[in-house]
């Protein structure tokens, strides 16, 4: 592919002003019940209710989670994509007598909608939990009564698995030896004791066999940045916000199961900041806030690649993997990665030394390097980069993302968003000022037929055959309208919010925003 020459529109060639659209329907008619899900932290538990079907869990940061006694399987989070008032839970309740499921936020009570399946605000006064507080004395007289919440000091000798500790007074140990508390707690009809934590999870005990697992079924305590989708996992990284819950997740959305990765903690891991993941065959790369980190999946082991000539500890923006070779972005330039021949090296000290590249896409043949001084090529076959000219409608610095979508290059900035249809020579720009789009944009996805900008007051789509802008915020679905990064996955958009990762099926036929 010819090398890229930028040559804008010049100003009287400027589209007219962009008007961005922004929700207009009711969301809960106009979306499917499952186009919109959220996950997020939700190891620490606020409260335990038992439903006809479920069990329901109040969770600090992730809404509720359920359990389905029949189908022996975890169903999809309720947040606020689903029309909670928040993702923080005081309270949950479930009425038996109704059949219907309450939920207690700062924000209000409101009531499930079984058939409409959306929450609305409660009419009536929160119904009191039928489940009655339990003490038994005589520990050996008599069974736990089915929906009962014993005290702890009337609970059989448990034995946990997975090296966690359970005291007598109801501390908890975890592997790390770090202390928990116990939340709440419930007895279901089959003589499973099910109670919560303040922080490492939901404790599952069998009453007869007296064995005790802890289930993590949520994202670690972090604000996630990133998504790396291989096969049936997801790997996912981010800031952490609580120092003892923290670390890299690995879910497995097939076998439902969820695994943590921590700094300190038995692994070579020197950072739990992520700001990026990407792939190469078995080996999964991460880039923190003190340089790069590899985790091979087969064998299952951790390499640091922080000290790494001529990476050192620089702070990683983003990562892109062309022919096997690993481009990274930092702030102090750019650098290529065989993992092969363990091989690192710098990318054009005369251009790029000491300059922030924050976003890097690829052609087959070159890489593009967003920086505030402009896009750099990079063109791996020649091992030359030059600085894209620009004579331009919109300057062309202070570039914040680059996405390339086959023969189209797209890139956003301070000064707006434009794009190259290299093979037909055609090119088009959305000045900042005739777009009205006051915002930084983090990243650029692509699908059949729209363009994605991840921004910082939500998800912005470009329907390039209808010439149409709409925001997507918390109003649609998001749980956050802060979108680090977005991931496609089939018809699915993985979005990395400050508030958790929210699945988008963005495509339903016949709906159009």
């Amino acid at each position: 592919m010819k090398s890229f020459i930028f040559v804008f529109l010049l100003l009287a060639q400027v589209a007219f002003s962009q008007v961005i659209h922004k929700i207009y329907f009711d969301r809960f008619s106009h979306y499917d019940v499952d186009d919109w899900t959220t996950y997020a932290f939700s190891n620490a538990i606020t409260s335990i209710d038992i439903g006809e079907e479920n069990i329901y869990f109040g969770t600090t940061h992730g809404g509720i989670l359920r359990y389905n006694f029949f189908s022996d399987e975890w169903l999809s989070p309720q947040t606020t994509s689903n029309g909670l008032y928040s993702n923080k839970i005081n309270y949950v309740v479930y009425d038996d007598l109704s059949d219907q499921l309450y939920a207690v936020t700062q924000k209000g009570v409101q009531v499930f909608n079984k058939g409409f399946q959306y929450w609305k605000a409660a009419i009536r006064d929160l119904p009191a939990r039928q489940n009655p507080e339990y003490t038994n004395q005589n520990r050996n007289a008599t069974r736990l009564p089915e929906f009962s919440r014993p005290d702890v000091s009337s609970w059989p000798s448990l034995i946990p698995k997975g090296h966690f500790e359970l005291m007598l007074d109801g501390l908890i140990y975890d592997p790390d030896n770090d202390e928990y508390n116990i939340t709440d707690r419930v007895v279901d009809r089959w003589y499973k004791l099910w109670f919560g934590t303040n922080g490492t999870g939901i404790g599952k005990a069998d009453l007869d066999m007296q064995e005790l697992q802890f289930i993590k079924q949520s994202l670690s305590a972090i604000y996630p940045r990133d998504v790396f989708i291989k096969g049936k996992a997801a790997w996912i990284g981010g800031t952490s916000f609580r120092q003892k819950e923290r670390g890299i997740v690995r879910w497995d959305f097939e076998e439902g199961t969820w695994n943590y990765f921590r700094s300190g903690i038995g692994y070579k891991i020197f950072s739990d900041e992520i700001s990026v993941v990407e792939g190469i065959d078995s080996l999964v790369f991460f880039g923190t806030e003190q340089g790069l980190l590899q985790f091979n999946t087969k064998r299952g082991t951790w390499l640091s690649l922080q000290k790494a000539f001529p990476l050192k500890n620089d702070v990683i923006f983003d990562l892109f993997t062309l022919n096997n070779i690993l481009y990274i972005a930092s702030d102090n330039g750019a650098y290529k990665y065989d993992p092969v021949s363990q091989v690192m090296q710098s990318i054009s000290k005369k251009f790029l030394q000491h300059i922030n590249i924050t976003k890097i896409a690829g052609t087959k043949k070159s890489v593009c390097l967003a920086s505030d001084r402009g896009i750099f090529e990079y063109n791996a076959s020649t091992d030359k980069t030059s600085l894209l000219s620009s004579r331009a409608a919109i300057a062309d610095n202070f570039i914040d993302a680059v996405g390339v979508n086959h023969d189209t290059l797209w890139y956003a900035g301070q000064n707006g968003i434009g794009f190259y249809d290299i093979k037909n020579d055609k090119w088009q720009s959305f000045p900042a000022t005739n777009f009205q789009l006051n915002t930084k944009i983090n990243d650029i996805a692509f699908t059949d037929w729209s363009v994605w900008f991840a921004t910082n007051i939500g998800v912005l789509k470009y329907d390039i055959d209808r010439d149409y802008w709409y925001l997507y915020t918390t109003k649609d679905g998001l749980a956050d309208n802060r979108v680090y990064n977005i991931d496609v996955n089939g018809d699915d958009l993985w979005l990395s919010t400050f508030g958790g990762i929210t699945i988008f099926k963005w495509y339903r036929e016949g709906r159009f925003e």
